[in-house]
């Protein structure tokens, strides 16, 4: 045989042999891997036939008003949800329902709705009574069984315990800062005559955490702006009072130019009429709880170009597309279709509530699941534009400050308007001129 050709032979032979060899090890090396953990999308049981949202909401009492329209504005928004199909979760389309009990607007009463909300009904998600007490009292309820819920009230207080699961929106100590910044570009505008400008203002609040945060709103406001107005009188009244004559009177002898009435909508209603009884004059006056509000409207020309804070109103130009459905919403249409379907109008607490479900369901859309952990965290990265503006939440749960959609508003004839500021960037945002001093 030819030496050559047999060294050929065996060279081709070693070859195949080593190839079988590296393969058999690589084969063997992976096949000894332990399996690669598979990536679980998460999924909902396919016995869910909805999504359930529970909600406390006072349709009989002293805040049945407001409870009834926060009802119906959680309805409507859930219907317009619904209407496209629902909320994409799991691979599939899952309807709202929400499930509701009267509180008789009693604290008690509301504890025990949610009690059985989530342990009878076993809701996934709630939405808060109407106002501060009332969501205060139901907070440890929530966080004792990992509900995440949505307040419908604007007290700092409710931020204050840090509730992991409990988101808001507004925060009234943030309601004084467009008034004071109006005040204060009133002071550096040289074409603004002198005897118009307000170096001296009063401030009357409730005697209760809602007044004090308002208080204490209006003092950082002033420090945030380094305007030079002083707070020459400082006076906190019970709640329930019906006789303001002297705290008002005791404003006036101050020197007050502008008055701070951090109050509810029945004490404002009563100072408006005693201001204009005594006869007391001052350049402006700010009320939290008034001219936004429907019953504002009862005191006819006593009431005229008072101002207020709002973070809404029906002729803001705002629209936008909602969740996967790509449901297409603006504001016009919204204030439209709600007085069609309840034969009354919409109001800002209504337009809370409506973003409140917004909000949620943009949050389990993207968190592709109904567990609590995941959806707080994608509410925690949402960027959703509102009737009322972008909706970004801060390290609080609330909405961030530096995308709040707070606007100075003034009462006239026929509603209350936006006056201040007159554009956001390049967007005009004022309504109306304003009308100062009062009249």
């Amino acid at each position: 045989m030819n030496r050559k050709a047999v060294t050929k032979f065996q060279a081709v032979v070693i070859t195949v042999i080593i190839v079988i060899a590296v393969i058999a090890g690589v084969a063997y090396y992976y096949g000894s891997l332990p399996a690669p953990t598979p990536t679980v999308t998460p999924t909902i049981p396919p016995e869910k036939a909805a999504i359930l949202i529970g909600a406390s909401v006072s349709q009989t009492g002293k805040w049945s008003a407001a409870g009834v329209q926060i009802r119906d504005s959680f309805i409507f928004a859930i219907n317009m949800i619904n209407a496209k199909g629902g909320v994409y979760v799991g691979g599939r389309y899952l309807p709202l329902l929400l499930i509701w009990y009267d509180d008789a607007s009693d604290a008690t009463k509301c504890i025990t709705n949610y009690e059985k909300l989530i342990t009878v009904d076993k809701v996934d998600f709630v939405m808060g009574p109407y106002g501060g007490a009332l969501n205060l009292a139901v907070l440890p309820t929530w966080e004792k069984y990992g509900k995440l819920g949505f307040f419908q009230a604007v007290g700092d207080e409710l931020y204050e315990y840090g509730y992991k699961y409990a988101f808001g929106l507004y925060k009234g100590s943030s309601y004084t800062v467009l008034f004071v910044r109006w005040m204060a570009d009133l002071l550096k505008d040289p074409a603004i005559p002198e005897h118009q400008k307000i170096r001296k203002i009063a401030s009357i609040c409730t005697d209760d955490t809602s007044g004090k945060y308002t208080y204490i709103g209006l003092e950082r406001a002033l420090a945030q702006t380094g305007a030079q107005i002083e707070i020459v009188c400082k006076e906190f009244i019970p709640l329930g009072a019906t006789d303001l004559s002297p705290y008002l009177l005791k404003a006036a002898a101050a020197g007050a130019e502008a008055l701070i009435l951090g109050t509810k909508i029945d004490q404002s209603i009563i100072a408006a009429r005693q201001i204009e009884s005594l006869g007391l004059k001052f350049k402006a006056i700010w009320c939290g709880g008034g001219p936004t509000y429907p019953a504002w409207a009862e005191l006819g020309p006593t009431g005229y170009y008072y101002f207020s804070v709002s973070w809404w109103t029906p002729r803001l130009k705002t629209q936008g597309t909602l969740l996967r459905s790509k449901i297409e919403w603006s504001n016009e249409k919204l204030v439209k279709d709600f007085k069609l379907t309840y034969g009354y109008d919409l109001d800002a607490r209504g337009i809370n509530a409506m973003i409140s479900i917004f909000a949620l369901a943009d949050a389990i859309e993207r968190a592709g699941t109904l567990e609590t952990e995941a959806v707080a965290m994608a509410l925690k990265e949402t960027k959703l534009m509102t009737p009322s503006g972008l909706l970004v939440f801060g390290p609080d749960n609330a909405w961030d400050d530096k995308y709040a959609p707070y606007y100075l508003v003034q009462y006239f004839p026929d509603g209350y308007y936006i006056v201040y500021p007159e554009k956001v960037d390049t967007t005009p945002i004022a309504e109306r001129p304003m009308i100062y001093p009062i009249p």
